[in-house]
């Protein structure tokens, strides 16, 4: 904790990626506010209990593969992936020989007019900016690689238990993002819903790894 002056105060909280997640940064936030809102009454903190701890939600995890079994998740994705070319995206500049991991964050602000705009089109929709976010970064990928299916790889949340809400954890897992790039220039409604599922995953993040290299090995 840092003190700058006799009403402003900082603290530094690091946490492991493995540890918490984004919903977890709220979580913290919201009960250190309350205990120090506490203190400085002098007054215990009205924290209550959680009703479940992480141990309970890994157990939900095996017992959800146990019940499912991994067959089925891996035949499921080798159909939705069957024909899915790899692509690539032309860089600005050579690519290194050998990969790293270094990189950079790029953050813009929208405009409040254009986020009002999306917000609205989204409503109208019944999706969420999320959604179109990831639509229109798809189908810059798809203009750019020219490919009329693009499948991404995104995070989804866990968290579809009201038990789960007030816990600082890592409750997620990995998901693939099917993108089809219509023929026509004129865009059209489609359904909100339909028997095939837009996003879907394994809860069990260990089983994701094993299945992405189960489906790449049946893909080569």
């Amino acid at each position: 904790m840092g003190r700058f002056s006799s009403t402003l105060s900082v603290i530094l909280v690091t946490t492991h990626q493995i540890v918490s997640d984004g919903w977890s940064v709220g979580v913290m936030a919201r009960e250190m506010g309350v205990i120090y809102d506490a203190l400085r009454h002098h007054k215990p903190a009205p924290l209550d209990p959680l009703t479940i701890q992480y141990a309970d939600y890994s157990l939900w995890q095996l017992e959800w593969l146990r019940v499912r079994g991994t067959v089925a998740e891996t035949e499921y994705w080798a159909r939705q992936l069957a024909g899915v070319k790899p692509f690539k995206v032309i860089a600005d500049r050579p690519r290194p020989a050998m990969p790293t991991t270094n990189g950079v964050i790029v953050s813009r602000l929208l405009p409040r007019d254009l986020t009002n705009r999306a917000q609205a089109l989204c409503t109208e929709h019944g999706a969420t900016l999320f959604a179109a976010a990831l639509g229109a970064l798809c189908a810059m990928l798809a203009r750019y690689t020219r490919q009329n299916e693009i499948v991404l790889g995104t995070q989804v949340s866990d968290r579809n238990q009201v038990e789960l809400e007030g816990g600082a954890a890592v409750c997620g897992h990995p998901a693939g993002v099917p993108f089809q790039q219509p023929a026509a220039q004129k865009p059209r409604r489609r359904p909100r819903a339909g028997p095939k599922p837009v996003i879907r995953g394994s809860p069990a993040v260990n089983h994701w790894r094993g299945l992405s290299s189960q489906v790449r090995r049946q893909r080569r």
